[in-house]
């Protein structure tokens, strides 16, 4: 791949070349009507690349929970990763070599000593939830891929708007961001003692999939499908791998939850969202990006993360219970957001039982994202 087929990092994605799921035009759903393949390329700072090394950047849409608010992350909690070859054996694993320059952005995985090529990637949870919104991989040989979390709402799993933006044809499109849970620890702290069921502690990615000459055969059923050999999300305490072979010993299958028997597939990913969201119930975005919908996120049933302040489109989605509130200068009664005191209200007649019928919640200071128009 020659060097002006890539892009810098530090700039919105250049997405003539980029590998998304087919998507239709309505605001909120995928990259908005974008339906063309192919491979996203990073420029990687002009970090030089040694030999028997790879390196991986990342885009970081949101991180952490009440306990680990965005604007404290140290650059430590990166997404973990191990690398392996196409038989499924580990060739090596990020230790320290890593970095986020500014929090959520420019987060850099120097991978080494490395015999041969990887052919697989796990980026695994670390001490905080992560929410991945790009993924991009060079490899010794010159040769780089990418992967999106707009994948993450497509096979329905845990996935929340980012800030981050990509462009195709002088048009500006939103990269959604894909949630990895923490990892089982051994820490008796509340923070990292436990994983969540249900949610992504790891996503294995095959990046040469995600390049126009397997997208031409295989349609986005194939990439969320179990056992494919593009993608997976593990949801066990200590994300394996597979390779998506038939041998029994790799093959991943979901561990039970009790609390989920009987329940359709929206039904589990809505439940398991829910519960994502609950960890973040003080937390909130302001969005003034036009592409950001309330309405939509609080249709999804996978959608997950902290509550959020649509702008253009003045509603705003409780995310915990996916209740979905008109800002109070649209409405004449009734429960609503008073987006100037970012806060519950309610108007009319009945306003105090109103009133006292919403949320109780005193939110954190929210992220913003955008400026206003």
């Amino acid at each position: 791949m020659s060097d002006s087929a890539l892009i810098s990092f530090n700039s919105t994605f250049d997405l003539s070349t980029l590998t998304t799921p087919a998507v239709n035009a309505e605001v909120g759903v995928g990259i908005g009507g974008l339906t063309g393949m192919g491979i996203l390329s990073f420029l990687f700072f002009l970090i030089p690349i040694w030999h028997h090394e790879i390196q991986l950047v990342f885009k970081i849409g949101l991180r952490g929970d009440e306990y680990h608010p965005d604007e404290e992350m140290p650059s430590k909690h990166a997404p973990h990763v191990r690398v392996y070859d196409n038989m499924g054996k580990l060739l090596a694993r990020v230790m320290r070599h890593y970095f986020c320059r500014n929090s959520v952005e420019n987060c850099v995985a120097h991978i080494h000593p490395l015999k041969r090529q990887p052919a697989y990637a796990m980026i695994g949870g670390n001490r905080v939830p992560l929410c991945v919104a790009a993924v991009g991989v060079r490899y010794e040989s010159g040769d780089s891929y990418g992967w999106v979390g707009n994948w993450a709402q497509t096979c329905e799993q845990p996935w929340f708007y980012s800030a981050h933006n990509a462009m195709m044809n002088n048009e500006t499109f939103g990269l959604n961001c894909a949630w990895i849970g923490r990892r089982d620890r051994s820490s008796t702290h509340k923070r990292h003692r436990n994983y969540k069921v249900g949610v992504p502690t790891g996503i294995r990615i095959h990046f040469v999939e995600f390049t126009d000459a397997y997208r031409a055969i295989n349609d986005d059923d194939y990439y969320c499908r179990e056992n494919n050999t593009a993608l997976a999300f593990h949801m066990n305490k200590h994300p394996g791998f597979f390779d998506g072979t038939s041998l029994p010993e790799r093959v991943y299958t979901r561990p039970p939850d009790k609390r989920a028997e009987g329940q359709s597939e929206k039904e589990r990913a809505r439940a398991i969202a829910s519960e994502i969201s609950s960890d973040m119930w003080k937390r909130s975005v302001i969005s003034h990006m036009s592409h950001h919908s309330a309405k939509y996120l609080c249709e999804s049933s996978s959608s997950a993360g902290p509550s959020l302040v649509a702008m253009s489109e003045r509603h705003f989605c409780h995310m915990p219970d996916k209740v979905l509130y008109q800002f109070c200068a649209d409405v004449e009664s009734g429960g609503c957001w008073d987006h100037e005191a970012h806060r519950f209200d309610a108007k009319g007649p009945g306003k105090i039982h109103a009133r006292a019928a919403l949320p109780n919640i005193d939110f954190n200071k929210p992220l913003v994202w955008g400026a206003p128009e």
